[in-house]
């Protein structure tokens, strides 16, 4: 297929992917690590070049003579196929050497023309015209340059010009990884970085890989790379010591990175600990084709962060002449040390003549070591580092990680035979590598996948450290942020439990002091359960070496939540405690009433039995004498009062601020939306400078208004929360707290060029108050509703005329006392229901509703799609300037629709399942305490006490409670126990049918709600990004590290603007810290993106690393949404703020599937 071809053009005519366009792909990539003036422009700009290049690429496809080989590669035969392999490089070498030793001849000779020229000081038009003839030389070089590797890269190519429409790829296509990985896993070598692009093509190599992974399974594989000189022996010395193919002959040199996957044996996989060894080969440092210092870094950075062992390979014995090399090796490991990748190395000295000379060269080794710590020293000041030796860098031993090698020939070549002392020396450097390699921690392939990405992004910017993003490290993270939200749901949960526990021995006045070590005991077998566990997944997951840098501070956030949960817990029972002592008289006297009430219509019955069977004129008797009753019981007590709260709370803010002003701004009500304003100005009086010239704010000045008030309504809001207005009312106190505390939050505000008006504090005042308003309405109506004697008594009248019914039939003083007692408990057992379905619902959500059973990453993403779904820009704007409060509504709205929602709403299901549990749990204490009793011989009294100290955890139920008169009437326990068991189904079916339609179930019981229970649980870090206002999406609140986030977004989302101007900022943070822009301070400090860190440490405490996906999510939402955002902001995207054209073919499925986007 190839004769009669022109050798020079072949390469042009059957493999036109990787030339020149594959180059410029490659150049324009680079490019958008380093980008310059408008930045999201010029990205965009650049992004659709790469497309077109991509698009130029596709037509090419695959070619007869590359169909040819694809045929032969895919057949199944293997020896077929490595036969063809061999055959094919054979006749490639063949075709293309001639020509390849003419015209490097040529090349040579014509540069040695133009050193002559150099030196006799000759510039003439001749010397141009020989630059020229060099250049096109050069060309004919590169394009008679042929190999395997040509073809594979061909495929590579043609692979990635169709992966970005896979939906579209050709079969045969789709198929070249699966063909390049059984190449690779054959034991021949793919080019992992292009030396003549100076780029690895990701999409290729991941894709090869994942092929890799699915034929041998994730295996495990210990990577070794060799770095040195051009023309140094680094091809051969791998090739003798491990039998490989790295292209040495006709004088070929390699050319970028190769890797070449070695399976090792099985009888010595358990003593190496993995299942291959990878050997990356590299392009020489300082090669003619590695044009600049640059390249060697590049290379040099990204093959020692890949490898887990590194061949340094230096010609001869004097280290002098490597002083640059050892520069670029040892500023790569230290920029490995601050990314916390832990290679090591091996240095080998070739060409030594003394056979003996690694016994004999100790002061080679000396100067050796010496030269490692200058450079360090040298490295670490370019670097920003403290290191001085080399070893504080790597773990490195100058006697055992320096080898000696003899000549490869014995005299000189081609007809030298080879040197018998070579090969003795490189199996005793391949036992060295080996005895290493077994003490490593080696990546899978698909972790070595991860790890190529990372490595090759961070390497494309401009400051490795600041860019590498180690992926494994944070899917580790990731995955221990997971289990630590469901060690502390563990935790939260049992507490809850013991919180409803001792709830209802405070209220069974069965604990009347509480101290932080009677908690502790109970929470102990919990916490210890959770700590092993933690202590398992340490110790025993398998990325644990990965894992051991949190251990200690996961620890330390275990035992705070355990401290904080006892502490809230001690607190909230102490409250309940004063709380029940204040108004344990009104407790008494609702007693007091329901036993007279009882005693009275057990007499009335007593003289209406004769009656019995007229139902109508029993009701009518039971309706006067109700009436007398209640009005003789109640006639010394004043009812409660409904208050008018909003009321109170207006002529209270009028106290304190001028009347007109607060009911003017009440009526107007753009006080609603103080929390979630864009921009703050009609609040603010600027202050004027020296020059009399007012100072102008910016969306910085904004935002720390909207961080005061969005502070200032969290702590009202926790003002409110431990007000205990549903047990003894509402007082005017509660609401004057809340407005000196407003008041006083805004006079601790002290900003700089500016100052707020009072209508600020009116406005603010306000909207906290609105909250108060609402909230203690409801609890006011709870409390009135408990407490009020008429309406209280009232709520009883159904129970008490069921007694008073069943004794006028002649129902047994047992049978009456066992329903009086039941119907006691009823209200215990509702609440008690409920107290248990708050925990069952909210773990039941936490379990198996998608958003909130991972970490909180995976929250933020399901937010995010919830947002896109409903498109609605209020509630974006409440998720971007108020998160937090956006993350309780998704709760509530979520839960809601979860457990409120549909034709049978799943809360009624928990709700029933929790009856049924509290009535096992009581027929179980009436069970005990009927034994018991027996047992004792005691009577009615006795049984009250045991059953009370079996419910005493449960729920409410106080043996003094109950009428004393009556229990002396009950001789028989086992009898009164079956009627306490018949009157409780009854009062469980009551419950139970309840529980029928949704309308009847009463949110205000859940002492605390589910809702509540989640978002103290999901509650992560709350920091936002300082550009953009993006979410730091950490689990832990407290966390170690800095602050991340995966999706930042265009600057103008959060208001910024460009200086000097009205137009919002379409950058985003993640392509501005690799640009030339600047950041301006509100001190007039100008600090460049890509040093973000140096403007304070409100940015400092943020990881921002370059990154130059598509990150459609925000672009959309700012497109979808632009006019009202510059409505939002008074603010427009014009100037140098425009949207770039690409951004508008965005669609929200393009958003939505780069959130779902695993990378991310």
């Amino acid at each position: 297929m190839l004769k009669g071809e022109d050798v020079f053009q072949i390469k042009t005519k059957f493999l036109n992917s990787q030339g020149k366009l594959w180059q410029e792909w490659s150049r324009k990539n680079k490019q958008l690590y380093h980008l310059y003036g408008d930045v999201e422009q010029t990205k965009s700009k650049l992004q659709q070049e790469m497309k077109e290049i991509r698009n130029q690429q596709r037509p090419h496809s695959l070619n007869n003579f590359l169909n040819a080989v694809y045929i032969k590669l895919k057949n199944n035969c293997i020896t077929k196929k490595m036969y063809f392999v061999r055959w094919l490089g054979v006749y490639i070498d063949i075709f293309f050497s001639g020509k390849l030793s003419e015209v490097t001849q040529q090349y040579c000779k014509l540069v040695s023309d133009m050193n002559h020229l150099k030196q006799n000081r000759d510039t003439t038009t001749g010397f141009k015209e020989k630059q020229e003839e060099l250049e096109t030389l050069s060309e004919k070089v590169d394009a008679v340059t042929c190999g395997l590797e040509h073809i594979v890269r061909e495929m590579g190519q043609i692979y990635e010009a169709w992966a970005d429409r896979p939906g579209e790829m050709p079969a045969e296509v789709s198929a070249l990884p699966a063909v390049a990985a059984d190449l690779l896993i054959s034991g021949h070598p793919l080019e992992l970085m292009d030396g003549d692009a100076a780029h690895v093509p990701l999409t290729w190599i991941e894709s090869v890989l994942d092929k890799v992974t699915e034929t041998l399974g994730d295996q495990r594989v210990f990577v070794l790379s060799v770095l040195g000189l051009q023309s140094t022996g680094k091809s051969t010395m791998l090739n003798t010591m491990f039998g490989l193919q790295f292209a040495v002959s006709a004088g070929r040199c390699t050319r970028g990175a190769f890797m070449q996957l070695i399976r090792v044996k099985e009888e010595v996989k358990e003593d190496l600990r993995f299942d291959y060894l990878l050997v990356v080969d590299t392009e020489g440092l300082e090669s003619l084709e590695l044009v600049g210092k640059q390249q060697d870094n590049e290379l040099a950075t990204f093959v020692t962060g890949l490898a887990d062992l590194t061949l340094i390979n230096i010609f001869g014995e004097n280290p002098a002449e490597m002083k640059d090399i050892i520069q670029i090796v040892v500023q790569a490991f230290l920029r490995m040390k601050k990314v916390k990748l832990t290679p090591s190395c091996m240095f080998v000295h070739q060409n030594v003549p003394d056979i003996s000379a690694g016994e004999k060269n100790m002061e080679g080794r000396r100067r050796l070591q010496e030269t490692l710590d200058n450079m360090t020293c040298l490295a670490a000041t370019q670097e920003v580092s403290s290191a001085e030796y080399f070893t504080d860098v790597i773990k490195f031993d100058i006697e055992k990680d320096v080898h000696y090698f003899a000549q490869l020939w014995q005299g000189n070549p081609p007809m030298a035979p080879p040197n018998p002392r070579y090969s003795e020396n490189v199996k005793s450097l391949k036992q060295a590598v080996l005895t290493a390699a077994a003490q490593h921690k080696c990546l899978t392939i698909s972790e070595l996948k991860v790890r190529i990405r990372d490595l090759w992004t961070a390497v494309l910017s401009e400051d490795f450290v600041f860019s590498f993003k180690n992926t494994l490290e944070i899917a580790v993270y990731r995955k221990l942020e997971t289990v630590y939200w469901n060690w502390t749901w563990e935790l939260r949960k049992d507490m809850l439990s013991i919180q409803n526990k001792l709830q209802n021995r405070i209220e069974n006045e069965k604990l009347e002091a509480i101290d932080q070590k009677l908690i502790h005991e109970e929470i102990n077998p919990t916490f210890t359960a959770v700590t092993k566990e933690m202590e398992k997944f340490f110790n025993e997951d398998k990325d644990a070496e990965i894992l051991i840098q949190w251990k200690a501070r996961t620890e330390q956030k275990m035992n705070e939540t355990h401290d904080l949960l006892i502490k809230t817990t001690e607190r909230r029972m102490t409250e309940l405690i004063k709380l029940k002592a204040a108004y344990k008289m009104l407790e008494e006297k609702k007693t007091q009433y329901e036993n007279e009430l009882f005693n009275r219509s057990k007499d009335l019955a007593a003289r209406l039995k004769d009656k019995a069977t007229d139902k109508q004129e029993l009701l009518q008797e039971f309706d006067v004498m109700w009436k007398k009753w209640v009005s003789d019981l109640t006639a010394d007590i004043p009812p409660i009062k409904d208050v008018n709260i909003e009321q109170d709370v207006m002529k209270m803010l009028s106290s304190v601020y001028e009347s007109r002003i607060v009911y003017s701004n009440k009526q107007c009500g753009l006080y609603k939306q103080i929390c979630e304003k864009g921009e703050y100005s009609e609040y603010v009086t600027v202050n004027k400078q020296p020059s009399g010239f007012p100072q102008t704010l910016d969306n910085k000045h904004y935002d720390s208004i909207r961080e005061l008030v969005q502070e200032t309504v969290r702590e009202a809001e926790e003002i409110i929360r431990t007000k205990p207005v549903d047990r003894t009312g509402y007082s005017e106190a509660y609401t004057q707290e809340i407005v000196d505390r407003v008041k006083k939050r805004v006079e601790e505000f002290k900003p700089e060029g500016f100052r707020l008006n009072n209508e600020f504090t009116v406005d603010l005042s306000l909207f906290v108050c609105d909250i108060a308003v609402r909230k203690f309405t409801e609890l006011h109506r709870v409390f009135r509703e408990s407490n009020d004697p008429v309406i209280y008594l009232g709520n009883k009248k159904g129970e008490f005329f069921s007694i008073f019914n069943k004794q006028c039939e002649g129902a047994t003083a047992t049978a009456v006392f066992a329903d009086f007692i039941c119907n006691n408990l009823k209200p215990s057992i509702l609440q008690s229901v409920y107290d248990q379905t708050a925990i069952d619902a909210a773990g039941e959500m936490r379990a198996n509703y998608p958003a909130f059973n991972g970490n909180r990453s995976n929250l933020e993403k399901h937010i995010l799609l919830d947002l896109a779904e409903d498109e609605n820009f209020e509630r974006f704007m409440t998720y971007i300037q108020n998160p937090k409060k956006h993350f309780s509504d998704f709760i509530h709205t979520k839960f809601k629709q979860e457990m409120l929602g549909g034709r049978n709403p799943r809360i009624l299901e928990i709700l029933k399942n929790a009856v049924i549990m509290k009535q096992t749990r009581v027929f179980t204490a009436i069970q005990k305490a009927t034994q018991e009793t027996e047992q004792n011989k005691g009577g009615v009294d006795e049984w009250l006490e045991k059953f009370s100290l079996e419910l005493q955890n449960e729920m409410k139920f106080r043996v003094n409670d109950l009428t004393r008169a009556t229990t002396q009437e009950i001789t028989d326990t086992d009898f009164f126990s079956k009627m306490m068991n018949k009157a409780l189904q009854g009062v469980i079916q009551k419950i139970t049918t309840q529980f029928s339609h949704i309308s009847s179930v009463r949110m205000d019981m859940f002492r605390q709600r589910p809702e509540d229970t989640l978002m103290e649980q999901l509650c992560g870090c709350w920091v936002q990004c300082p550009f953009c206002a993006a979410l730091c999406t950490n689990t832990m609140e407290e966390h170690d590290g800095k602050h991340s986030v995966s999706f930042h977004r265009p600057e103008g989302v959060n208001g910024w603007k460009w200086l000097f101007t009205q137009n919002l900022v379409v950058d985003i943070c993640t392509s501005l810290v690799a640009s030339d822009n600047q950041i301006v301070l509100s001190d007039g400090r100008h600090i460049p993106y890509k040093r973000y860190w140096e403007a304070g440490e409100k940015y400092a405490c943020w990881s921002i690393t370059p990154d130059s996906s598509e990150q459609a999510y925000w672009k959309w939402f700012v497109c979808r949404f632009q006019k009202d955002l510059e409505n939002y902001y008074n603010k427009t995207f014009q100037g140098k703020g425009e949207i770039p054209t690409a951004w508008r073919d965005i669609l929200k499925e393009d958003a939505v599937k780069s959130l779902k986007d695993p990378n991310n």
